[in-house]
Formats: structure tokens, sequence, C-alpha cells
């Protein structure tokens, strides 16, 4: 039980229940709740207009009152996502930062990838260009069907969960690589095609699969018998990518740039 009525609080929002009706007060406003239940679909009010709409979601009173029986409570929403007091509290502060009307799914993936970039991990850095993979996801936004089973090694690890950045000259941008052979280079912050700076063909690895390399700066391999990369090399292939302008280029015409093929 939780006699306080505060469900979560941080320094900048409190979450909290009185009455059965939960009251969030976030960036120096309050804010209630409705909910239409058929989706159901939570509504974010803010002196009794709503400010946000989270559709296939949740009612948030009823979520509160649980939270107040039971603080371990984890709410668990269609996308088989669950998520304690904190990241349900901030699944709310981020729906009225950062949008008006969300899925759920894409409202979680964009609190997912807050809370991972708050616990990133520097690979390699000098004056103008980072390196490095946002954290781990939280463990009670994952269902426990979902969870890996131990890798084979502490090196190749499992692409689908794994966020690579760069920053290049202050800019801050996204790497993902697929099974086409393309590594894209992706502008944080924005989404669909304008997000894409550069896309590099004939890149036949996924450097998200490859975390332990990058972190040890080991020259190796992305694919049997091709040119050797370590971190660095890798940054001045991304480096030449995004300052010179282009939207598409081919890897070997970047390794002949950069001095690591003959011309």
């Amino acid at each position: 039980m939780n006699p306080s009525g505060v469900i979560y609080q941080s320094e900048d929002a409190v979450l909290s229940l009185d009455d059965g009706k939960a009251t969030l007060y976030h960036g120096g406003e309050m804010y209630t709740f409705a909910c239409q239940p058929y989706e159901p679909m939570a509504i974010i009010c803010k002196n009794d207009a709503p400010v946000a709409y989270i559709h296939n979601a949740f009612d948030v009173d009823a979520e509160c009152e649980t939270f107040m029986t039971n603080p371990e409570h984890l709410v668990n929403t269609i996308t088989r996502r669950y998520h304690n007091a904190e990241h349900f509290c901030r699944l709310l502060t981020v729906a009225i930062d950062r949008g008006y009307e969300w899925q759920i799914d894409d409202l979680e993936k964009e609190m997912f990838e807050l809370v991972r970039w708050e616990n990133h991990e520097v690979f390699y850095k000098i004056e103008d260009i980072e390196l490095g993979r946002y954290g781990d996801e939280p463990e009670d936004e994952v269902d426990p069907s979902e969870w890996d089973e131990e890798p084979d090694t502490d090196i190749l690890e499992h692409p689908e969960y794994e966020i690579l950045y760069v920053i290049i000259d202050g800019v801050k941008y996204l790497l993902r690589g697929d099974w086409i052979s393309t590594l894209s280079i992706k502008t944080a912050g924005e989404k669909g095609k304008k997000a894409i700076k550069a896309r590099i063909h004939q890149f036949n690895g996924i450097p998200e699969a490859y975390p332990g390399y990058w972190r040890g700066g080991a020259l190796f391999s992305l694919v049997g018998g091709g040119i050797k990369y370590n971190t660095e090399i890798f940054c001045q292939i991304l480096a030449y990518a995004v300052r010179t302008g282009k939207k598409d280029y081919n890897l070997r015409e970047i390794e002949k740039a950069i001095g690591l093929r003959g011309t």
C-alpha cells in the first residue's frame, strides 16, 4: 500500500491519486485524465481541455488505483510491453512534451529512446566525432517471453535491441543496417525520409550487431575477406558520408576516398 497518494515523483513530475482521480504535476502545470473506454484511449487534460491523446492505451485513473495497492505493479499494453511506475509516468510526460495525438507503440518507442539515451555508452570520441550506443532497454518494459537466451559470445549481440549513434560536428545521427547491405545514417529526432542524411550501399554487415568490437577498438571484418575496420576507421567512413553531402554512396567509393583501397 502507498498511503501518501504519490505514485511516482521526480525532479520535474509528480503523479498521484486522490479520491480515485489521478493528477500529474509536470513543468509547472497540473494535468488530469479522462478515458474513452472502447480502445481504451487515455486523454490528458489541462484546465479540463485535452492536450494529448494516447490511442489503444490505458485508463490512467484505473492504473494509478492499482499502483496504490501494489507499488510493484507493471502496466501491460497491447504491444506486450510492461511499465513500472517511473516509466508509466514518463509515458505521460513524453506525450505532453513531444506531441499531441499518439498511438501507444509510437509513444513507447519515443519514451524508450529517451530513457536509453540517458544511459548511453561512448565507444570512441575525438574533438568532432563521437560513436557509441544507447543504453539497454529497461527490463520492466520487455515481456519476459521476449528475453534473449544467454548469448554465445560477449562480442556478437542482437541488433534489434541496439541503437548505435554517431555525433559528427555537433549533430547526432542514428545508424541502422539492413540485410540488403545498406547502412543508413539518420538525423536523430527526425522521422521518415527527411531523416536520412546518407546511405552507404554494399555495406556487408550490420554494425549494431557488433557493439563489443566497436567498444574494444580492434581491427575486424564485418564480412569474411573484407577490409578490416576498427572503431576509428568506421568513424572516418561515417564522417566522410555526412560531410561530403551526397545522399547515396557505394562503400568502395568511400574506402578509396579515405585511403583504404587503391585507385
